[in-house]
């Protein structure tokens, strides 16, 4: 009895790691596909920037101006994103790592049987 128990505990604890180590590995996943978004969308960014400086220098017969106007655009920006970076940045990727960590595993119902 004292043995079954024990082997019983023994599978309990190696599901509970395989569990433990999927769940971290899923919020490691979403996490670098959102690093690998961001640093694609941040290159889009940098390449757009940069086409639209010049061509606000060419407008404006200056190419400083141009590129002062864009960067002042950025600041304004960054100081917007400074005061909204909780709710639009904090929480979601919170929200995201807190699913996935407490989805439910349920074959019964994957299965179409009810629990």
């Amino acid at each position: 009895m004292i043995q079954k128990f024990q082997e019983y505990l023994n599978s309990r604890l190696l599901l509970l790691r395989l569990e433990v180590s999927e769940k971290i590995s899923k919020t490691l996943a979403a996490f670098l596909r959102r690093i690998v978004l961001l640093m694609l969308f941040m290159l889009f960014l940098v390449f757009g920037a940069v086409a639209l400086s010049l061509y606000l220098g060419e407008v404006m017969d200056s190419t400083i101006f141009g590129f002062l106007v864009v960067s002042g655009a950025f600041l304004l920006l960054f100081f917007l994103g400074l005061a909204l970076s909780k709710p639009l940045l904090e929480k979601p990727f919170m929200n995201q790592a807190i699913r996935i960590l407490f989805e439910k595993k349920n074959e019964q119902n994957d299965t179409g049987q009810q629990s």
